[in-house]
Parts: C-alpha cells; structure tokens; sequence
C-alpha cells in the first residue's frame, strides 16, 4: 500500500499493490484509491509512467506508445485503478496516479507508485550441466505473475509426462533424480496461452 501528496495535506493516492509482474503480451489491471477533502471537485486526473509529475503530455492517454491500450477504470469520486493491455516488456516501469481539485490544482498523488514487471518466458536451468543420478530445477519466466496462473511444461515441444520424479511447484519443475533420458529441449507456457510457449532451453545430461 503506498499513499502521498503533492501540494497541500487531506488528500492521497492508495496503490495496493506496490508490484506487479505480468506476462508479455496479456493484460494488467492495478487497483487504486483515492481521497480528497470534502467540498473539493476533481477537476483532473491521470496516470503517468515515472515518479515526477511534469507536462500533461505525460498522461499515458495521450502517450502514443499506449494508444488504445490503456483504459481508466477510476471516477470523480474515489477509483483511480488502471488497465493495461497488449503489455510489451518496454511497458515495465514506475505508473503514478495524480490528481487535481478546483481548490488545490497542484493536486495530489502517490508515491513511488506501482511497479511494474512485464516479462516474457523463459526457462533458466540449473545446474548448467546435469548429471545421471542426481537433480535439475527448471523456471518459468523471470518473475511470479501476480495472476498467479498455473504452467505447462513441454520437453521437445511435446507436452511433459509428469513421472513420480517430476516436481512441479509453481513455475518451478524439478527433476530428481535426472537421467539421460532426460535430456532435450523444455519450454514452458501459461495454461490457456499455451498457444504461447517461451523461450526454449537444452537441458543436458552427462555421467557422474
């Protein structure tokens, strides 16, 4: 939860929560609040990308590397969460909400903001080299997406045959104990966007 102010007190901006991370390609929403003294008028508001306000032309509504991705959920009263869609890995950063009233057009907003993370998959392994007999840890992507989806796993761009040694754990599988017959190609994907696999890595195994 972040809250702040620019200009005078009795107003803030709530983000709940602070950091989002999400996949390449899919849609993000960010919740957000607001309050203002009573007897105040909204009499601007907008999202931006960064933590210091500046030019309107920083409203991401006007900003051409959003257009028509981005959608204000918010109203004049106390909702200011933001979507986005069609996220890019560029679209990653710092968004802050602002607002101004008819008696404080300075206004106000949260700080730092909500961060966020857009990424596209991946898998890691470790070790680099494997082993006959002992362990291999495979991720998916480079952060946990806040939707908190489940994965599919493909070896050889086949769907993953889960045997008693397969371990999977959020967007992590482990084999163990590895074998040779394990080696290939792994790709992971989120379920319902399996349409969508990411980046492919070998895995291989030698002998102890």
């Amino acid at each position: 939860m972040t809250t702040g102010c620019l200009g005078q007190d009795n107003g803030s901006v709530t983000y709940t929560p602070r950091r989002v991370c999400s996949l390449e390609g899919s849609s993000v929403t960010m919740p957000c609040s607001y309050t203002f003294p009573k007897g105040h008028k909204v009499t601007t508001a907008f999202w931006f990308k960064g933590q210091v306000p500046g030019a309107e032309s920083l409203d991401l509504n006007l900003n051409p590397e959003y257009k028509g991705r981005v959608e204000y959920l918010g109203d004049s009263n106390q909702l200011c969460t933001l979507r986005i869609t069609d996220l890019r890995e560029s679209d990653s950063g710092t968004y802050s909400f602002l607002f101004g009233t008819d008696v404080n057009p300075g206004g106000w907003m949260g700080n730092p903001g909500v961060r966020l993370n857009v990424t596209g998959l991946h898998v890691d392994l470790t070790p680099d080299l494997a082993l006959d007999g002992e362990w291999a840890d495979l991720s998916c992507g480079s952060c946990f997406l806040s939707e908190n989806p489940t994965y599919t796993w493909y070896r050889d761009k086949q769907p993953l045959n889960y045997t008693n040694k397969v371990k999977v754990m959020a967007n992590y599988l482990e084999l163990d104990p590895v074998s040779r017959e394990d080696a290939g190609s792994y790709s992971c994907a989120v379920s319902g966007r399996e349409d969508s696999p990411g980046r492919a890595v070998i895995l291989v195994v030698g002998c102890k």
